[in-house]
């Protein structure tokens, strides 16, 4: 109610927003507030200590510690509470003193580097094949920070049939929410983890293992049809050799399959590198987010994976990238198409396509015509080359690429099919690896 509370108040916002579960805040400074004059100067405000466990959470590490030493088929779901909790040394450390294998889900990539041995990639409705599968055969799932919801679990009561489950959450309400839970652990993921790490053993487990590398060579969810066209899965695989080579590089993306295409293809090993929409799941989300990745980053390669539809709806950004010169580089996906609905529609509504078709505009000359070069791609062999030329051009840079619009999008669970239920690209299937 005055500008005099101004400093305290913002301080205080930025303070609640990052605590616990972390989430937006509002500030509401009505007109004759903003007329004012004062002196600003943030108040010198102490970071808050990690909160210590209560005394049923201590009991209930103990317990989930003594089931994790004795599972035969364990399995660590890592989703974004981990890094919203900094957590990723303790995840690190807990994967590595137990040997169990990492599953990511969609927001909790990024928490565990992609090039470690025991990481498994993503679960879920378009997750890894044979990490739904080691999923549903488990012994034991230990899902930490993470919410166990539909797209990772598909049908609730088919979830993990085999599993005891130990979950760990900042919010008692989430435990047990969508599955029943054994052992719950209530509290910060990053103090929880180092008091469970101690009281954990590295138990050999050949047969599991060997299982688990008998999925990924049977099964090669990353397999890429042969065809002279170019794919979605080409541009991100060739994106993937790039930003291996600065694994700091933050990826952005919007909603639709090139976001979950992007969260197969792309191996985040920096931490907190991939930022995406999860939850309402925000079409237009790829161009403004990348903008404040930049700006969080000023030093580090921001790239926005586009779609063709949901840049659209954000566009008018551009203007902001060309005035503040944000050196963000747009890889769009151009398909034609609202290609998740188009997928949909194909596989389970009799191939009626209803509205799906997208007329855009002319994207080199839109990104042109706010003074950001740009180009477009076509062909395979000139991908690598657009994306090296638009990483070095020190400034903004837009690479429309133009893809077979016909391309689904798998693994997919099917809806209200369970994760053992995965259907598999049939373009792929029968391929092998070596």
């Amino acid at each position: 109610m005055s500008a005099a509370d101004l400093p305290h108040t913002i301080r205080e916002a930025f303070q609640i927003a990052q605590e616990g579960r972390p989430g937006p805040v509002l500030i509401d400074v009505p007109r004759d507030v903003q007329l004012e004059l004062a002196e600003f100067e943030y108040p010198e405000i102490p970071v808050p200590a990690r909160a210590a466990m209560s005394e049923e959470t201590e009991a209930a590490v103990v317990k989930a510690a003594k089931l994790i030493n004795e599972a035969e088929r364990p399995v660590l779901i890592a989703g974004h509470g981990v890094l919203a909790s900094h957590a990723w040394d303790e995840l690190m450390e807990l994967a590595e003193a137990t040997g169990i294998p990492v599953i990511n889900t969609l927001l909790g990539l990024s928490s565990f580097p992609r090039n470690h041995p025991l990481s498994l990639g993503m679960l879920g409705m378009h997750g890894m094949y044979w990490s739904n599968i080691v999923v549903d055969q488990a012994d034991l799932v230990v899902g930490l920070g993470m919410r166990f919801d539909d797209r990772v679990t598909g049908k609730a009561s088919t979830f993990a049939p085999h599993a005891r489950i130990i979950h760990l959450d900042i919010e008692s309400s989430q435990v047990g929410r969508n599955v029943p839970v054994e052992v719950p652990l209530v509290g910060d993921a990053k103090v929880i983890m180092r008091a469970l790490v101690p009281l954990v053993k590295n138990v050999d487990r050949p047969e599991w293992m060997s299982y688990i590398e008998g999925l990924k060579k049977d099964h090669p969810s990353l397999a890429i049809p042969k065809t002279d066209k170019l794919l979605v899965q080409h541009v991100l695989s060739e994106m993937n050799e790039l930003i291996q080579e600065n694994p700091e590089s933050v990826i952005v993306t919007g909603v639709g399959q090139h976001q979950m295409w992007a969260a197969q293809f792309l191996f985040f090993n920096g931490h907190n590198t991939f930022v995406s929409s999860g939850g309402l799941g925000a079409m237009g989300f790829e161009l403004p987010a990348a903008m404040g990745a930049q700006v969080g980053q000023p030093n580090v390669p921001v790239w926005s994976i586009a779609g063709d539809g949901g840049i659209q709806m954000t566009s008018q950004e551009l203007a902001t990238v060309a005035q503040e010169n944000l050196p963000v580089k747009i890889a769009l996906i151009n398909n034609g198409y609202l290609g998740m609905v188009r997928q949909w529609q194909e596989m389970f509504f009799e191939n009626h396509l209803k509205e799906v078709p997208i007329p855009g505009p002319d994207f080199v000359k839109l990104s042109q015509a706010y003074g950001i070069p740009a180009m477009k791609v076509t062909h395979q062999e000139d991908v690598m080359p657009a994306l090296r030329k638009a990483q070095a051009h020190d400034g903004p840079y837009l690479i429309e690429f133009v893809v077979d619009p016909s391309v689904n999008l798998y693994p997919m669970v099917p809806p209200g099919g369970s994760l053992g239920e995965t259907m598999e690209d049939p373009l792929t299937v029968g391929a092998t690896t070596s």
